[in-house]
């Protein structure tokens, strides 16, 4: 199945099974014949669609992670003086939040690749993150955990802490007056601790605009057009400058954060990596 796997991989990236049959210089029966095995032997649907271009299903995205991951190895594999360079350090393959990517960057930067450690990292939103730590594709995991989340038998949570999310705006605004907000998108793990503790308060805000990018909504808020939610690692210089205020609001709002892994998993919270994640997350 590999030769399908590659294939397959080969769809994503191409974004249509033509091309990705000319890539591999055969017709496009020939690869829509291979995918349909890959299809049968997993026993799943891996697209939504396949014109005007691919969409991968929920499983299917899984599956590429995956599968995109092996490709990655196999390579590496091939790759006799980066197997050298690997001899000695451990592979270490992280998902993270942008939240945790930001505050981990400076570490991260420091011992990318070390004689101790070598990074695989993925940045993604919460969902996806925790659906591809569940498949097997993590060592660890820092996200947002959902609300009311039991993890699944073959994940453990190692630690969670709440991080605030602190109203800003470019503009200052009067908190008789009704405010503007620039939010998370709806649906997002993030958005379900802010609309809960909005509800709690019997405080109903007016959304001006939603967005999955924390950057945007940086953004939006320098320009004044209303008040975000973000955490103060994010606006440390923004405040600093003065190009963001704090905006007066009457309750805190925050989320949960947590450090997931497999039960798998050789790392645990004594892991020294561990340890110094936790310590620059707090």
């Amino acid at each position: 199945m590999l030769l399908e796997l590659e294939r397959f991989i080969s769809i994503v990236h191409k974004g249509s099974v033509t091309k990705a049959a000319e890539s591999h210089n055969i017709s496009q029966p020939a690869i829509s014949q291979s995918l349909k095995r890959l299809q049968e032997h997993l026993q799943l649907n891996l697209f939504t669609s396949l014109t005007p271009t691919p969409q991968l299903s929920k499983e299917g995205q899984i599956v590429y992670q995956l599968a995109r991951r092996m490709n990655d190895n196999w390579e590496k594999i091939q790759n006799a003086s980066e197997l050298t360079n690997l001899r000695g350090s451990q592979i270490i393959s992280l998902g993270l939040y942008d939240s945790a990517a930001l505050k981990l960057i400076h570490f991260l930067k420091k011992n990318l690749d070390t004689n101790e450690y070598h990074f695989e990292m993925k940045i993604d939103n919460s969902r996806n993150l925790l659906s591809w730590l569940q498949a097997g594709l993590f060592d660890i995991c820092i996200c947002v955990v959902p609300q009311q989340y039991k993890p699944p038998h073959n994940i453990t949570i190692l630690k969670t802490y709440d991080e605030e999310l602190i109203p800003v705006s470019g503009k200052k605004w009067n908190p008789k007056k009704e405010i503007p907000f620039i939010l998370y998108d709806a649906g997002s793990t993030t958005r379900s601790y802010i609309d809960t503790t909005f509800q709690k308060n019997n405080y109903t805000p007016k959304i001006l605009i939603e967005s999955t990018n924390p950057n945007f909504l940086l953004e939006m808020a320098e320009s004044g057009a209303g008040v975000t939610l973000l955490p103060q690692h994010q606006i440390t210089d923004e405040l600093k400058n003065k190009s963001l205020h704090k905006t007066k609001i009457s309750f805190k709002i925050s989320r949960t954060v947590g450090i997931f892994t497999t039960k798998t998993s050789h790392i645990n919270l004594k892991h020294p990596l561990l340890k110094t994640i936790n310590t620059t997350l707090k």
